[in-house]
Parts: C-alpha cells; sequence; structure tokens
C-alpha cells in the first residue's frame, strides 16, 4: 500500500520465490473470509469500543482483522506507546473515514452503510450490518498461509499459497502481506470506561493485531479457475517497532488477496507463526530494570527484575541467575522456579528479590543465566546494571512540609511519602479537587530512617508548564529535599535523614520573602540581615540547570528589600538562591507574563 513502508519492509526482506507444490490451501469452494481493519489511535476515547465490538463479532461471522493506528488520535503524547506507520497511514486515506471508531470491511464501498459517499469507512454501529451482508459470499479464490519462526535467529519464513475456484473479476489480482504485533500494552483513552475487561492488573490497556509491517506486494497474473500460486518469504523480524520490543509470541501474519493493489479483498487469512529452534534449552534476557524505585537503595539489599526469552525448543520449568556484584566483590545466584512452564517463543518477567551486597555508595551488577531446567545455559549472554544509595539529609529540626502548588487538573496529581524503614504511609494525596490551587501537609521525621517521596502526574505531564505553572517542595529542618515541577508522569526520590547540625544550615538572618509571587518577571526580595557583605544571586529551573548567569549583590545588615529584574525568563517555576560565604536563602517562585 506504502511504497516507503514497503522499502523499510525490504531491510529485513532476505529473499522470495514461487513455489509449485500445492500444500496448504484448499481447492473447494469456501466462504469468503472476510477483513475488518479497525481505524484507532490511544487518544482516540471511543475507539476503545473496537474490541469490545469485534470480540461480539467473532462467534457469528467468518472474518480476521487488525488495528491501523493512524489520524491526530494516534499522535502520542507524553511518553504514550507510537503505533503509527505509513502503511496504516495510507489504508486510513483509502478509507476516507470521517470519525472515529471507523473501519473498512474487504476495503469495500459498502453504499449507504458507508460514512459518507464514496467513503469506505465504516461506522461501529454498521459493522454487524456490513458482515450480514457479506455473510453469504464464496470466494472465488482461497488463500492458505503458513510460517515458521526460527527462534535462534529471528527469521521468519512465510509461504503464502492461492487457488482459483472460480474466475476472477479483474485480470490481475494482488497478494498482500501484513506483520501485525498482538496483545501490545499500553494507555488507551476510554478503556476504562469502555473496555474495562481489556486491561492489565495496572489499569493499561491490551492493544491487539496492531499493524506494524507491510511486505513487498505480489501480483498474481493468473486468475482463472484452478489457477495456482505459491509463494516464499524470508525475512528477519526486527526487534522493537518505534522502541516497543516485539515478542516472538505477539507475531501475527495477515494475508489479503484483492482484486487491484487498492481495490476489494476477495480472500484473507490470519495465522500465527510455528517456533522451531536448533537448540533445546536457549534463553535470551530482553531487559533488566531494578525493582526498586528511581534506582536509589536504602540499605545494601536491592532486589532486580529481568525480562527471560525462550529461544528454545523445550518449556523451561526452572532458571538459575548467576550475579556478580562491584566487579568480583562478591558472586552468588538464585534459582527461580516459574509458576507455569515458559514456553517456546514467550518471554516471562522475573524477579530476583533481596540480592545482598551492595556496600558502596555506587554499586554495578552483571547478571547472566547459568542453567535451565536445571542443565548448563548452551548460550549465555550477560545484562549490566548500576544502582546508588540514597542520598542522606542532614539536619538539626525533624519537623517537614509539603508544598505543592497545581497546574490546571490538581485532579490529575497524586503523591505518597512512605517511611520505607518501618513501611508506614506519612503523607498522600488523591482525587484533588479540581477547584484547589495548592495544598501544605506537614509530618515529623525519624532520625536514621529512609524514606521514599512520590509524585504522579495522570496525564503524563507532570504540573508545570504546559497547562499552567505548578511546582512541588519538599522541606525537612528547613532545607529543601527535592523541588520540582516539570516531572513527567511520576516524579520524586528516596533519601536517608538524620538529626544533626544542617548540612546547609537554614539561615535566620536570612529568613525573607519574594513579592509579588506570582509575578512578570519584576518582584523584590525582602530580607532581614546580620551582617553586611557580598552574595551570589542564582535562579534555576524544575530541571535544576541555571536559568540565567549568577548575579553579585552587596547585603548589609538589618531589613533590606533587593528589587530583582526576571522578566527575560519565561514562564514557568523557578527556584531563586541567594547565597553568602557562610549562608543561604532559597524560595520557589513563578513567572507568569500575559
Amino acid at each position: 500500500m506504502s511504497k516507503i513502508y514497503q522499502l523499510f519492509a525490504a531491510a529485513f526482506l532476505l529473499s522470495s520465490s514461487v513455489l509449485t507444490a500445492q500444500n496448504i490451501v484448499s481447492t473447494t469452494a469456501q466462504p469468503q473470509t472476510h477483513l475488518l481493519e479497525g481505524i484507532t489511535g490511544v487518544n482516540c476515547y471511543y475507539c476503545a469500543e473496537e474490541l469490545v465490538e469485534i470480540r461480539n463479532l467473532e462467534p457469528n461471522y467468518r472474518f480476521v482483522y487488525s488495528q491501523l493506528h493512524t489520524s491526530a488520535f494516534a499522535q502520542p503524547q507524553n511518553g504514550q506507546v507510537d503505533f503509527r506507520n505509513a502503511t496504516a497511514d495510507a489504508l486510513g486515506s483509502l478509507a476516507a473515514y470521517n470519525q472515529l471508531p471507523a473501519a473498512m470491511i474487504n476495503r469495500k464501498n459498502m453504499g449507504n452503510l458507508a460514512q459518507s459517499a464514496g467513503s469506505l469507512a465504516l461506522s461501529l454501529g454498521n459493522w454487524e450490518a456490513a458482515l450480514s451482508q457479506l455473510d453469504t459470499v464464496t470466494a472465488v479464490v482461497n488463500l492458505g498461509l503458513a510460517a515458521d519462526l526460527d527462534l535462534s535467529t529471528g527469521e521468519l519464513n512465510i509461504v503464502a499459497e492461492s487457488y482459483y475456484t472460480a474466475d476472477s473479476p479483474r485480470d490481475t489480482n494482488y497478494v498482500q502481506l501484513y506483520i501485525l504485533q498482538d496483545s501490545v500494552l499500553s494507555s488507551q483513552a476510554g478503556a476504562a470506561d469502555l473496555d474495562p475487561s481489556n486491561l492489565d492488573a495496572a489499569g493499561e490497556y491490551w492493544q491487539r493485531n496492531v499493524l506494524r509491517m507491510e511486505l513487498p506486494i505480489l501480483a498474481l497474473s493468473q486468475t482463472s479457475a484452478s489457477s495456482f500460486r505459491a509463494d516464499s518469504f524470508q525475512l528477519n523480524l526486527p526487534d522493537s517497532f518505534e522502541g516497543v520490543a516485539l515478542d516472538f509470541s505477539q507475531v501475527r501474519i495477515l494475508g489479503v488477496l484483492t482484486e487491484s493493489e487498492q481495490g476489494a479483498a476477495l480472500n484473507a487469512a490470519q495465522i500465527r507463526p510455528s517456533f522451531s529452534s536448533p537448540d533445546p534449552l536457549s534463553t535470551e534476557i530482553v531487559m533488566g530494570q531494578w525493582a526498586e524505585s528511581f534506582v536509589s537503595l536504602c540499605g545494601t539489599t536491592a532486589s532486580y527484575e529481568l525480562e527471560v526469552k525462550n529461544l528454545g525448543s523445550t518449556p523451561i520449568d526452572s532458571l538459575e541467575i548467576s550475579y556478580d556484584l562491584n566487579l568480583g566483590q562478591s558472586s552468588a545466584s538464585q534459582q527461580l522456579y516459574l509458576s507455569s512452564a515458559l514456553a517456546p517463543g514467550y518471554s516471562q518477567r522475573v524477579l530476583l528479590a533481596d540480592i545482598p551486597g551492595f556496600l558502596q555508595a555506587n554499586n554495578s551488577i552483571e547478571l547472566s543465566i547459568s542453567q535451565i531446567n536445571g542443565q548448563a545455559n548452551p548460550n549465555v549472554d550477560y545484562i549490566n546494571d548500576v544502582i546508588s544509595q540514597a542520598p542522606t539529609f542532614q539536619s538539626d529540626s525533624a519537623v517537614g512540609q509539603l508544598r505543592i502548588v497545581f497546574d490546571n487538573y490538581p485532579e490529575d496529581v497524586s503523591w505518597s511519602l512512605r517511611d520505607l524503614s518501618i513501611d508506614s504511609l506519612i503523607l498522600y494525596g488523591d482525587s484533588i479537587d479540581a477547584a484547589t490551587v495548592s495544598v501544605e501537609q506537614n509530618f515529623e521525621a525519624v532520625s536514621g530512617h529512609c524514606y521514599e517521596f512520590m509524585i504522579q502526574d495522570a496525564f503524563g505531564d507532570g504540573i508545570c508548564c504546559g497547562y499552567g505553572l505548578g511546582y512541588y517542595v519538599l522541606e525537612l529542618g528547613g532545607m529543601s529535599i527535592d523541588s520540582s515541577g516539570n516531572f513527567g508522569a511520576q516524579g520524586g526520590l528516596r533519601f536517608s535523614w538524620q538529626m544533626g547540625p544542617t548540612a546547609v544550615e537554614r539561615l535566620l538572618a536570612l529568613e525573607g520573602r519574594i513579592f509579588p509571587n506570582p509575578s512578570a518577571g519584576f518582584l523584590q526580595l525582602e530580607l532581614n540581615s546580620q551582617e553586611a557583605g557580598p552574595a551570589q544571586l542564582e535562579v534555576y529551573n524544575v530541571l535544576g540547570q541555571k536559568a540565567r548567569p549568577s548575579q553579585s549583590v552587596d547585603l548589609f545588615g538589618g531589613n533590606q528589600i533587593l528589587p530583582l529584574e526576571l522578566s527575560d525568563l519565561p514562564n514557568g517555576s523557578y527556584q531563586l538562591v541567594l547565597r553568602t560565604a557562610n549562608a543561604q536563602f532559597s524560595k520557589m517562585l513563578l513567572i507568569q507574563q500575559p
């Protein structure tokens, strides 16, 4: 459909050829298998109804389906999965839809069932009526598919066979093959309301049969009754599509035989490939990540999560994971018994819990799968990672405070502060009223304990600066522990605290205020200083980056007001810091120009 995307597919295509033997396709006239191509997008609210309707139709009608992520609703936002590609866009243009949810059925003009004259798109309410009209059609050509995926190399071999049981309406027909990715977790607007049964425990949505790749199109020049054609394809599958890892268990092959390159479908078929491997026992570590929030340690033990793929021909019941800490400082292994056998071609996440021996401020780990089902792994691969101890703060007061100034959508924000040393929830906030401007919560810390602060934004854009100029500040003993606004979907940190002289002293001699705040950039800093001397004025953005050059100022003893001109800064949240040789004053401010 798209020559550009076919070139992308060709980069993975090893070869294609014509075969002569008939092994797959039936030579008996059969009902047509119809093609339903749903047009969707992760930010289309009512598109969450599409899979509900497909599940309702599947028991009663003979069809296969794919999902085309196209249109502005498919544009990813704030770290969402990107399912778009040129083939989906081209098919969306062919459909000529004017609203979503929509689908093409057999890429056929269904007359008054279509969204508009000349459109191939059908609104969801007309899908069943269209399938009912087409249900009695006998196919003029049968289409058969077979595929094998070599788990050790990722090479996919596909055979497509066609047999005409009657004359085609066209002298030349076309075979179009697509690679689909099934069962991919992502966000989906409307899913919680319209299709909650299709969400996982974490609230993510199972996208089904996502169109990912189109293979080069094949022309069939013999289309009369009794004509037979078999073609084979060999291609190496990519490891991922747009950064989304491809699990072999997700691979589906869709075949469509059409009247013309952009014509109606005469038949369709969809299969999962069979798996083969020269190795009875073989694995691959797909990825690894720390189970510790913020990749930060409290103590000397940590847990690590591995995603393991079975590349062998034998189901896996157990794994021995070996690990080496800090370049040989300590080495050990854990034996993991899987709750259900890991089938060939499938992946599973496993957890190495409570690994001991993280004794340094910065620690490294190397992991490998040393045994499979009690036997030595013949293809050992390694993964390396690092983790650091949580920072320790010290102050002379245990009194802490969390201040949050919200953006325009406080209802999207939730937060928690936990004492990890005793597994206790200290602060919490959720389901904030839309009219709330800010909140302040106080707490008291315990010396020697470790804490975890986490703030989340459901929309994924933090609380600054697209829809308002929000920020948060977590303080303990007058010391700023953490502050930000532009934290995306999640921000925060782990930290330890101990009682003692304040590391950066809270300077009573420099207590003051900034006004007006928010401002258009013209503001005043009111201070009460007991000593005179030079100071440095610095301004940082929410990423901790210096927003403008340092400015030298002279302080004198007593009450004073310093005029500040910051109108050169763009709208947003900033931290103003005034430092002397022995002291520091810090305050968050908002620049909000008309």
